[in-house]
């Protein structure tokens, strides 16, 4: 009995000597445990179809200047002074997208959805645009807007980038960085495909963590490499899933009586833009593109020198969708000969 106890605690001993060993590499090598719960003021409140949807109120960006960003009901970022409509409108416009559709780091009145608004007054602008959406999550909001009967838009415009893929089927890179206000992980909705079929996922608005990881750089740093494995297939299924996204989208807004607009705000013929572009038009919807000359990448043109695209960037998308919802009621070539 004597020795069976014996081996037991040296045992014991030795994976805690070898436990505590891989804990000083693993935070000799830089790794951390796992984020503590956050406790400041975000911009975004949970949602049980979109995963997160903007909250309610005014928060401030945590991009050079701090600026205030104000949010109205429903998810909504302010796109004019006040949230009643300025006048009945002619032509009512959604806008959706992730961070780059929402303004993250502009003040209000320099966003592309308060200046087409301004461009605009017999219109009708909501932005719906919210960080952190990708095809998927930006398809959802519009047609939440609709059902929930916040708005019935003529035109629905999505601002597309070719970094929203990874998004779509929520890749582990992309899950990594996502954290729920507990602290606990976030998996927002995705897409996978199944035969003829696309499949939608719910998010799971917290993941909780393993135990210790919060303590331990080698429990988070196991924790991370077991996701990356299970999840791996799911790099391979960005562009696919997103392609099927980007030709079913301008149907889900047709049945919801909207005219789909995709406009480009970033991505390159490398990263499969004319695909996408291609895709998309395939489905029935108009796409402009309304890249930035450069891709809108030099320090002048980002928040802070490195943040998100700033104002004058903004301005240019404003008058790329104003050009291009325009264009919709435009005749076409030849109509009426």
């Amino acid at each position: 009995m004597r020795r069976a106890v014996f081996a037991c605690a040296a045992l014991a001993l030795a994976l805690a000597l070898a436990a505590l060993a891989g804990e000083l590499v693993a935070r000799a090598a830089g790794l951390a445990p796992q984020a503590p719960p956050t406790t400041d003021d975000p911009w975004s409140e949970p949602h049980p179809v979109l995963g997160w949807r903007n909250r309610e109120g005014v928060a401030r960006s945590n991009e050079a200047g701090a600026v205030a960003m104000t949010f109205w009901s429903g998810g909504r970022r302010a796109s004019r002074a006040a949230p009643a409509p300025l006048a009945p409108p002619r032509r009512r416009v959604a806008l959706v997208g992730g961070s780059w559709m929402q303004g993250y780091g502009v003040v209000d009145e320099e966003t592309a959805g308060f200046r087409l608004q301004s461009a605009r007054p017999e219109w009708l602008v909501e932005n719906f645009g919210t960080g952190g959406y990708g095809t998927l999550q930006a398809q959802l909001s519009a047609e939440l807007a609709v059902d929930e009967g916040r708005l019935a838009p003529d035109v629905v415009v999505y601002g597309f980038a070719t970094f929203h893929a990874m998004r779509n089927v929520a890749t582990h890179a992309w899950l990594a960085g996502l954290r729920a206000r507990s602290g606990d992980r976030l998996a927002p909705p995705r897409a996978e495909i199944d035969g003829p079929r696309l499949v939608v996922h719910a998010p799971v608005l917290a993941l909780p963590a393993w135990p210790l990881e919060r303590r331990s750089a080698l429990v988070a740093a196991i924790h991370e490499r077991a996701s990356e494995r299970a999840l791996r297939e799911r790099d391979a299924w960005a562009e696919p899933v997103t392609l099927r996204l980007l030709r079913t989208f301008p149907a889900a807004m047709r049945a919801r009586s909207a005219r789909a607009i995709v406009a480009i705000l970033h991505g390159s013929e490398e990263e499969g833009l004319g695909r996408y572009a291609a895709a998309a038009a395939r489905g029935g919807a108009a796409v402009v593109d309304c890249r930035y000359p450069g891709d809108g990448a030099q320090p002048h043109l980002r928040v802070g020198g490195t943040g998100h695209p700033n104002g004058i960037v903004h301005a240019h998308w404003a008058r790329c969708i104003e050009a291009a919802i325009d264009a919709l009621a435009a005749p076409r070539p030849g109509a009426g000969r």
